[in-house]
């Protein structure tokens, strides 16, 4: 099974002790619905079908796109197709409304990559802002998660927070197994963007932090993007909120560049009286 196909398969599988009566002993220790559900994979071969490559030059007239056109793949080109849930709007289009939305967001992605990282050693290494989904649902309860076995529920805020894209994520499937990776020195370029670019001063960060050996487990990953979703609450979002909710939030970013994980980050200060565990 190809690289991102088994991530996404392995990730989806985490909802599964979400379940009432889960016999999964693996699943009862870690769960979480906060990856995009898959309905089912495939693979296969042929030309980019032309519906697709008009709504590709759609959204690369509307929105840009750093992406290779399609059109100039050949005609027997694999590919792998994912049928996945909706999950809502990227967050770089989201409107958020105040400081606790924009906290319920950073916590719910943080506790997503804290359960994962118990559970397959999982690192996204790509999670731009684009690859975060959030929707609005009035009334939806607090997110559930199980985190080493303990029960927790963190405040939604009214928003689904949703994780998508695992073409350059790790992970080593629970009970062991091949690492799975993305070497990313094979593309250079990701680390050549301009200095000052927080997605891309990201990709260096971790760089420096895997030691450019892409199989090496290296949490420290997570925490790099959670700083990088901080940065971009606090320098591209719009949301109401007071001096003290902006300086909470600068410094939650600055604590993030230093923490080894996202086990690390979901138990930060910010987060008080939103993330709450209980023993199952």
């Amino acid at each position: 099974m190809p690289h991102a196909q088994a991530l996404q398969f392995q990730l989806s599988r985490l909802r599964d002790g979400l379940t009432p009566g889960s016999a999964d002993l693996r699943a009862q220790r870690n769960a979480t619905a906060g990856f995009v559900e898959t309905s089912a994979v495939l693979v296969t071969r042929g030309p980019y079908a032309p519906q697709l490559l008009s709504a590709w030059r759609a959204y690369e007239e509307d929105k840009g796109s750093q992406n290779q056109w399609p059109g100039d793949l050949p005609d027997g080109q694999l590919f792998a197709v994912f049928v996945l849930a909706d999950g809502g709007f990227d967050l770089e289009g989201f409107q958020l409304r105040d400081a606790q939305e924009a906290k319920a967001v950073l916590l719910q992605v943080a506790a997503t990559l804290a359960v994962a990282e118990d559970s397959c050693q999982f690192e996204h290494r790509d999670l731009h802002w684009g690859n975060v989904l959030v929707n609005r649902t009035p009334g939806i309860p607090p997110a559930k998660h199980t985190l080493r076995g303990v029960q927790c529920t963190a405040d939604t805020e009214g928003l689904s927070v949703i994780v998508i894209d695992f073409t350059l994520s790790r992970m080593q499937p629970s009970g062991g197994g091949a690492v799975l990776c993305c070497d990313l020195e094979a593309d250079p370029a990701i680390f050549e963007g301009p200095n000052g670019d927080t997605q891309f001063d990201t990709y260096r960060r971790m760089r420096k932090a895997v030691r450019r050996d892409w199989s090496v487990y290296a949490p420290r990953t997570n925490a790099l993007w959670l700083h990088y979703l901080a940065d971009c609450m606090l320098e591209k979002k719009s949301w109401a909120g007071s001096k003290a909710d902006k300086q909470a939030m600068r410094a939650f970013r600055a604590r993030c560049a230093k923490y080894a994980s996202a086990q690390e980050a979901v138990l930060d200060e910010l987060f008080v009286g939103m993330w709450n565990t209980g023993r199952g």
